[in-house]
C-alpha cells in the first residue's frame, strides 16, 4: 500500500517535519543575530557617550580650575598658554580634524595637569589624518598629532563658540577609514541658531560618520 505524502514512517520523520524544524531554527539565528547586534550598537553608543562625558568634564576643568582659564580655541594657532606658541609649533599640521587636535595638545602642555579620563587606552586616541607637529613638546612623546576617537574609529568633532559664531564656518575631518568630510558646527532645528553660543561643541558624527544625520552624538544631547 503506498503512503501518503507527509506521512511519516518507520519512526522516522516525515518531510514536513524537517522543513518546520529547520525554519524554527532558522528563525531562531535571525532572531539572535538581530538582538546581538542591537546590543553591540547599544555598546557602542554607550561607550561614545561615556568618551564625550569625560572629554567634556576635562574641558570645563580646563576653563574652572585655573588651568588655561577659558575653553580651548577650536584651532591650534590660535592656542597660547606659558610661552607655547600654537602657530608656530602647528606648522607642519594639514588642516584636517583641527579641533579635536587642539584639544588632544590642549591635555598635554607643559603646566596643565587636567585629562580626560579612561581616554589614554588603545582605540579611543588614533591619527586618522596622518599630520604631525613641527616637535615634541610638554607630555607629548611623539610629534604625531593624535585624535580622540568615538567607538567606530572616528574622530570626534570640536568647536569652540567664539569660532562657530561665523556662519561659514566649516571643519575638514578624515574618517577612520579615510574617508574627507565637511563639518559644520550644529544648529537649532527650530530657530536656526548654534548650539551651546556660550561654551563649546562636542559631538561624534555617528556609525554612519555623516553629520547632521540622527544617529550622531552630542554633548549636551546625549
Amino acid at each position: 500500500m503506498r503512503r501518503k505524502a507527509g506521512l511519516r514512517g518507520d519512526g522516522g520523520f516525515s518531510l514536513i517535519e524537517v522543513m518546520v524544524v529547520l525554519a524554527i531554527i532558522a528563525g531562531l539565528i535571525a532572531t539572535g543575530t538581530l538582538m546581538l547586534g542591537v546590543a553591540q550598537r547599544r555598546k557602542l553608543r554607550q561607550e561614545t557617550e561615556g568618551r564625550l562625558s569625560a572629554l567634556a568634564a576635562a574641558i570645563e576643568q580646563l576653563k574652572s580650575n585655573d588651568q588655561l582659564q577659558r575653553y580651548p580655541p577650536t584651532s591650534i594657532s590660535k592656542l597660547t598658554f606659558s610661552g607655547f606658541d600654537g602657530a608656530k609649533w602647528n606648522a607642519g599640521a594639514n588642516g584636517k580634524n583641527v579641533g579635536i587636535e587642539t584639544l588632544y595638545v590642549c591635555f598635554r602642555l607643559p603646566g596643565i595637569s587636567v585629562s580626560p579620563s579612561g581616554l589614554d587606552a588603545e582605540g579611543a586616541i588614533g591619527n586618522t589624518d596622518g599630520d604631525t607637529a613641527s616637535s615634541v613638546i610638554g607630555k607629548l612623546q611623539k610629534t604625531d598629532l593624535f585624535e580622540y576617537l568615538d567607538a567606530w574609529g572616528n574622530p570626534f568633532v570640536y568647536f569652540s563658540a567664539s569660532d562657530y559664531k561665523d556662519a561659514t564656518k566649516v571643519e575638514q575631518y578624515v574618517l577612520g577609514n579615510g574617508q574627507e568630510i565637511k563639518v559644520a558646527p550644529l544648529t537649532n532645528e527650530k530657530s536656526g541658531e548654534f548650539q551651546r553660543l556660550g561654551s563649546f561643541q562636542l559631538f561624534s558624527l555617528g556609525p554612519d560618520g555623516k553629520p547632521g544625520t540622527d544617529d550622531d552624538v552630542a554633548y549636551g544631547k546625549m
